[in-house]
């Protein structure tokens, strides 16, 4: 049976802070960060089986995580499943904190054996204790979420979850039924959310939903911290002066009052869970020296508590009840941050750094507000679309035409392919679309040479003209056929769309062919992307004015009717040929966005040697970076 300790009383008495891995090196307290306490004592409540713990970045959603896994190594063992997005994740989460933990508290280093001596029962993804096993897994896996029966199941960072993990369906479900055998099973996912239809966010609808009230120092109104509370003066808009200058305060809801950083450790201490939804907090009275208590609490109030200051006492109950429900979930943002590069002024800052940028801003809600990016695209009437259509003939260049992409899809049958010029700020335009046959296995070779080959003039003679810098190609479909072409072929990187990625484009390192396990020699990266976030950028840029910078030229005359009509449907993603042009152009787009150089004055053009870029010629990356050209570093890879 376990000692009678809480999660939170055995951190506080054992957990030991790496110095490598912390700010705060040392004896864990959990009074540094009070709202951590019940989200980590829900393991020890008989009825809760599953937190949310739904945080932002750097605020300790991690330390739950890991204070969980502590007590049940050394107070209440259980077989435990840490899942982690990547194995490189699994690796390092291994190996940087949880062995470290264990090393650094003797409560929990007296149940292993001498990490040498036992190195045939201890590895970096499974730890065999004296009394449990601990593994770690990862969301592209199937073997290493499904080999063992569990009882404590973490997963960090769901949301950044491959969807599928090969041929056995999601990470999510396949883990779970690791929980069967034990009828105290427990789930603590934690993680920043990222879109509404992902699993952080729906969990959390899904749950008894909780946020942490704090009093005001000066009314004593219980509230929880929100961002339109964030009050700075509205001539700033520097994020540095900001920061430095410290401008930022958080208003008070109902007295209107200035509350600062200062009175952060103070309101957080003070602070209590409250499941909003069933309950509420509600201020009775304050209590000065010389006043009789029984004179100013009503009679029938039911129990209350009370907050003492220097010279008064404020007395609450609360009111409502709250359900005991066997999910429980816990929201919190970065305004509650007790460090130092959290402060208000520094949460206005990363906003006004943000503002106007939607991927920027997309981080900004998911790491910083802990809230889902929702979407914001509407149809774009056609007529305005029409506006865009710019006066260049197809296979031709228009003038400020840098840079040349090319987007595959591969089809059954054919391999659809679209061209696209880049210029200043990403402005683009639509040169070429046609289809290949893909019927035998030397059509891989025909369209390779077609796309290698391909060579657009600019409508003066006086330029040379531009061949295809990059193309990247979806790898949905015939997936190992694609990573061998591509690795045979460096000009084409491989494509997956996935929604989960929150900064629009994210790369992962492969190292085995899916479709025979063989070792790919030297690696292949894969470029997964999310389609909706390019579906919005593409949208917001048919807002610019034709021809101006950042424009999206979708067609070149003669004007393609069904091209058109479709792009306008932000949500219709019908199998037609002018949907899949409509949906491959998000391919050349995310090509595009892996890095930014510093955006500087538009460019004049330049000499005519200057634009054949070939693929990884060394001068490129240095001529789009000093052209100030937004493009992406794909040709460095």
């Amino acid at each position: 049976m376990p000692r009678p300790l809480t999660v939170s009383e055995h951190a506080d008495e054992n957990r030991i802070l790496d110095p490598r891995t912390s700010a705060e090196a040392g004896r864990w307290k959990t009074s540094r960060t009070p709202y951590l306490r019940e989200p980590m004592d829900t393991f020890n409540d008989p009825v809760v089986r599953k937190v949310t713990i739904k945080f932002c970045t750097q605020v300790g959603k991690t330390e739950v995580a890991l204070n969980i896994l502590s007590f049940s190594i050394g107070e209440d063992p259980g077989t435990a499943l840490f899942v982690k997005p990547t194995k490189e994740d699994a690796k390092e989460i291994s190996a940087d904190r949880v062995k470290r933990m264990i090393e650094l508290s003797p409560a929990l280093n007296c149940h292993v054996e001498d990490w040498e001596t036992g190195k045939q029962k201890m590895n970096m993804l499974r730890y065999s204790l004296d009394r449990m096993f601990v593994y770690f897994g990862w969301s592209g896996s199937a073997t290493s979420l499904a080999a063992r029966a569990i009882r404590l199941l973490i997963r960090d960072e769901p949301d950044k979850f491959e969807r599928w993990t090969g041929r056995e369906g999601s990470p999510i479900s396949l883990s779970e039924e690791r929980l069967a055998t034990y009828s105290d099973s427990f789930i603590c996912d934690t993680g920043t959310p990222t879109t509404p239809d992902n699993h952080m966010e729906m969990e959390w609808a899904d749950s008894l939903k909780k946020r942490y009230f704090v009093p005001c120092p000066h009314c004593g109104e219980f509230q929880w911290l929100r961002w339109p509370q964030i009050k700075f003066p509205p001539e700033v808009r520097d994020h540095k002066i900001m920061i430095r200058d410290k401008l930022a305060w958080y208003e008070c809801e109902i007295c209107k009052e200035k509350i600062l950083d200062i009175h952060k450790p103070t309101m957080l201490a003070r602070g209590r869970w409250l499941a909003f939804e069933h309950e509420k907090i509600i201020h009775l009275a304050t209590i000065h020296p010389n006043d009789d208590p029984e004179s100013v609490i009503p009679d029938d109030a039911a129990e209350t508590f009370t907050i003492d200051n220097a010279d008064s006492r404020w007395v609450y109950m609360t009111q409502g009840e709250c359900p005991k429900l066997a999910h429980v979930g816990y929201h919190l943002n970065a305004l509650y941050s007790p460090w130092t590069d959290k402060t208000f002024s520094h949460v206005a800052g990363e906003f006004l750094k943000s503002n106007g940028i939607p991927e920027k801003m997309m981080n900004f809600a998911n790491s910083w507000l802990a809230e889902p990016w929702v979407e914001r695209v509407e149809a774009t009437d056609e007529s305005k679309l029409r506006m865009h259509i710019a006066g260049y003939s197809k296979q031709s260049l228009p003038e400020k035409a840098r840079v040349l992409t090319a987007a595959v899809d591969v089809q059954e049958r054919l391999f659809y392919i679209t061209i696209r010029a880049w210029g200043y700020r990403e402005t683009t335009w639509l040169i070429d679309n046609f289809a290949l046959p893909h019927n035998d296995p030397e059509d891989w070779e025909n369209m390779a040479k077609v796309v290698e080959a391909y060579s657009a003039p600019f409508e003066s003679p006086e330029y040379e003209p531009l061949t295809v810098l990059v193309a990247g190609i979806d790898s949905g479909y015939k997936t190992g056929q694609v990573y061998e072409f591509c690795w045979r072929h460096p000009l084409f990187k491989p494509m997956k769309g996935d929604v989960s990625v929150v900064a629009g484009v994210a790369t992962t390192a492969l190292e085995k062919y899916p479709h025979n396990n063989k070792k790919i020699p030297g690696g292949l990266m894969l470029w997964r992307f999310n389609p909706d976030f390019f579906k919005e950028k593409i949208h917001s840029s048919f807002k610019i004015g034709p021809n101006q910078p950042g424009a999206w030229a979708p067609v070149s005359p003669p004007s393609n009717n069904a091209y058109c009509a479709h792009s306008r449907k932000p949500h219709s993603m019908r199998r037609s040929d002018s949907a899949l042009r409509w949906r491959i152009d998000f391919m050349p787009w995310a090509t595009t966005t892996i890095r930014r150089p510093s955006r500087i004055a538009e460019p004049a053009m330049p000499k005519p040697d200057f634009l054949v870029c070939p693929v990884f010629n060394p001068s490129a990356p240095i001529f789009l970076n000093s052209s100030g050209f937004r493009l992406g570093c794909l040709i460095l890879l």
